[in-house]
């Protein structure tokens, strides 16, 4: 082989022998090299795992070898070490606390309260009443011992009872009961003098009874003598009571239909007059007596008597009646004129 002439200009070479080797030396510097790196990363992520710093990461120190002869390493290489950080390390957060309050402190609201009365004291409801009974026979708010009339309102409430009494003489005929009332319902019972109690489920030839839902009748035909008693009771009425009108009549005795007549009016003495009565009980009874007062002093009885006037006058008749149920009733003739005179008597 011929060497190589050099001309002149031609940049310097290195020699044969050396190219060779720095080609085999290549492989292994890039082997240590890629290690060195590895090595650097690695620490950096431990470093990273340890801590995260504020500022900036620093720079790891590679180690550079240069290569003598042989491909042999020029100098130590120093062993890489991850450096402590010498920045600002991380600083825990403070745990939130609450600020004791300066100034003026909390207060708890007031419970309220209702103010006291001013003025009026408070005063207990009244307990509700049935008022005093309004109306009667006259202006008494009680019947009279006797009356036989009553008239009265009432507020009732739930469950209260009001009491209406009046005197059934003799003779009446009827007595008569009627209660009204605007909504609810109310109950009433009647009480004769001896006890009998009358209430609207009594079927008896002397008791008539009649109603709606807002009134309630009674008709008690030839009621006993004396003092009813009738009772009324709020059934299911409004809390503030119901007002209930109660109306109670004994019927007074019905006298009987009378009349007399006498036949002849006038002639001279002796006159002898025949007397006729026409009599009739109202209340469905009987005549049971006929009195006659013929004017002069004498009488007689019974429905067709006669009589003779001896003496000159004027005379009137009278008869009385008495029906069975002991009502009276009286009646007179014309005037009978005797002779020549006008006035009773001779």
């Amino acid at each position: 082989m011929q060497p190589t002439i050099r001309q002149p200009g031609d940049p310097e070479r290195p020699p044969a022998g050396r190219s060779r080797r720095i080609g085999q030396a290549l492989p292994v510097l890039i082997l240590i090299g890629g290690a060195a790196l590895v090595g650097v990363v690695g620490a950096m992520l431990v470093r990273a795992g340890e801590s995260t710093p504020s500022g900036p990461a620093p720079i790891a120190q590679v180690c550079s070898a240069s290569l003598g002869p042989g491909g042999a390493t020029s100098g130590p290489c120093p062993t890489l070490t991850p450096q402590p950080w010498t920045g600002v390390s991380a600083q825990p957060l403070p745990t939130p606390t609450a600020q004791p309050s300066t100034g003026v402190s909390a207060q708890p609201l007031p419970t309220p309260t209702a103010p006291p009365l001013t003025g009026v004291s408070a005063q207990p409801l009244p307990t509700p009443t049935a008022p005093p009974l309004t109306g009667s026979a006259g202006s008494d708010a009680t019947p009279a011992a006797g009356s036989y009339y009553a008239d009265r309102s009432y507020t009732i409430l739930q469950g209260q009872t009001v009491t209406t009494t009046v005197t059934a003489p003799a003779g009446s005929p009827d007595l008569v009961v009627s209660v009204n009332w605007k909504s609810g319902a109310t109950s009433t019972d009647v009480t004769s003098p001896g006890g009998r109690l009358i209430t609207a489920a009594t079927q008896a030839s002397d008791v008539t009874h009649d109603g709606d839902p807002t009134w309630q009748y009674y008709l008690i035909s030839f009621p006993e003598i004396g003092v009813w008693t009738i009772t009324t009771t709020g059934v299911s009425v409004e809390p503030g009571g119901e007002k209930v009108s109660v109306n109670v009549e004994a019927m007074p005795p019905i006298p009987p239909e009378v009349m007399a007549f006498a036949n002849p009016s006038s002639g001279k003495p002796p006159l002898t007059v025949s007397f006729t009565a026409s009599a009739n009980d109202l209340e469905g009874g009987t005549i049971t007596s006929y009195i006659w007062d013929f004017g002069d002093g004498s009488s007689g009885s019974g429905p067709a008597p006669t009589h003779t006037y001896t003496a000159d006058g004027s005379y009137v008749a009278t008869l009385t009646v008495t029906s069975s149920e002991g009502e009276q009733a009286s009646s007179s003739t014309e005037p009978i004129v005797v002779g020549s005179t006008s006035s009773p008597g001779a």
